[in-house]
């Protein structure tokens, strides 16, 4: 642009002109001269200020002064001269535009606002920073705009435990157990390790009825039912249904069953018993003595029977007791043979029924005692080993005797089984 003024004032300059010497008197004789400036660059051409070119002619001494008007600024866009000069997320940013004649700086300003933060959807940055059963979690928010890396952060409480109960019921000989563990983090407890953690349920084992042995009457039997467990513990009703096997009237053996419900919570299966109901038993009505020997006579019993059952014994717990049976339910009494002569007997008497092969006993009479005749008295010579009477021992005696000699428990035997056994003959006796 100077360069374009400065060349317009040189052609004007060198131009030939007829100028009048005094302007503002134009009675003034004109003088006519070809002029030929030269210049004195007073003011330079600038966006904001005029050119100012003073010229003096040289011939003539004649100067004037040559104006030219400023060029005004022309401005470019606007832009970030500078990366920082960018607003962010909290700083203004500044755009600027320059003047783009050759030459002039001059530059405006304008403030452009923070674009303040953007921030997006709550997360877990890291797989630790999620809660658990026990432990806090942490969420962040990032601002999503380009080069910010603010962030909030907040607090997620303890989810707690999740409980949940695993039952595994218990069955006949099989304990079970519960366990309960927390369906978020286990907490440690697993159904293996039951033993540890859970609690055990002990399996039911014994079925006790308010009695096992009924005695025949005609009427139906219905014994109570308590279950227990294996910890001797008994099991709530609540837990189970009884169920007894049909008829339980006459003379045999009945099935009773325990069904635990499938709305128990603890156990599971079925496990059974049994009772019996035996024959109504008999008395004895008379014991009569004999030669070695005596006779039992009784009362018939009822049609709940198939037969007789008679013991002895001259010991009076009935051990070693002797046993007859009598099948025809007619008979009532039974003549008991070779037996020891003048010796004391214990008699019981009971009544049995066949039912599907398997036989049913009443309960014992009372016992009865009778003693057997004594038969003539047997000599006994030292040098004659022949002896043909009742000999009695003791289990642990040294001798062998005549009859009962004394305190102990004693048993009747034969000479020749006393000699066998090394036994010696009693001076008391013999």
């Amino acid at each position: 642009m100077r360069k374009l003024v400065t060349l317009t004032i040189s052609l004007f300059l060198t131009a030939t002109c007829f100028c009048a010497v005094a302007f503002a008197d134009t009675s003034v004789e004109t003088v006519t001269c070809e002029h030929s400036f030269y210049e004195y660059q007073k003011q330079y051409l600038t966006c904001e200020e005029d050119g100012i070119v003073e010229r003096n002619c040289w011939k003539c001494g004649y100067s004037d002064t040559l104006t030219t008007p400023a060029t005004g600024h022309t401005f470019g866009e606007w832009f970030y001269e500078y990366s920082f000069y960018e607003p962010d997320c909290e700083n203004d940013g500044k755009l600027i535009q320059k003047c783009q004649n050759t030459g002039c700086y001059k530059i405006n300003e304008q403030v452009v606002p923070a674009i303040g933060h953007a921030f997006g959807e709550w997360y877990y940055e890291n797989e630790w920073d999620y809660p658990d059963c026990e432990w806090s979690g942490t969420m962040i928010q990032s601002c999503q705009n380009e080069g910010c890396n603010e962030y909030n952060s907040k607090s997620v409480s303890a989810l707690g435990h999740n409980y949940k109960t695993i039952v595994k019921k218990a069955k006949l000989n099989q304990d079970g157990y519960t366990v309960k563990y927390c369906t978020r983090c286990e907490d440690d407890l697993y159904e293996d390790d039951y033993e540890y953690y859970g609690t055990t349920i002990y399996a039911p084992s014994r079925i006790k009825l308010s009695t096992t042995n009924y005695t025949y009457n005609g009427k139906v039997r219905k014994p109570t039912v308590k279950v227990y467990n294996s910890a001797g513990y008994r099991i709530n009703a609540k837990h189970y249904t009884v169920s007894y096997q049909k008829g339980r009237k006459n003379v045999g053996k009945y099935k009773v069953t325990v069904t635990f419900k499938k709305s128990s919570n603890k156990y599971t299966g079925k496990m059974s018993t049994s009772f019996k109901i035996n024959p109504k038993p008999v008395s004895i009505s008379s014991l009569t003595k004999g030669k070695n020997s005596f006779t039992v006579k009784w009362k018939k019993g009822n049609k709940q029977i198939t037969g007789y059952q008679i013991r002895y014994s001259d010991i009076s717990d009935m051990d070693w007791a002797k046993y007859k049976t009598i099948k025809s339910t007619k008979t009532t009494k039974k003549k008991i043979s070779n037996l020891y002569e003048d010796e004391k007997y214990y008699v019981q008497i009971r009544t049995y029924k066949v039912v599907k092969g398997k036989k049913f006993y009443s309960s014992w009479s009372k016992k009865k005692t009778i003693r057997t005749k004594k038969n003539a008295t047997y000599s006994y010579d030292d040098d004659d080993d022949d002896y043909y009477g009742t000999i009695y021992i003791t289990r642990t005696g040294e001798c062998y005797h005549t009859h009962k000699c004394g305190n102990g428990t004693y048993y009747a035997s034969t000479l020749s089984q006393a000699l066998s056994m090394g036994l010696r003959a009693c001076q008391k006796c013999f």
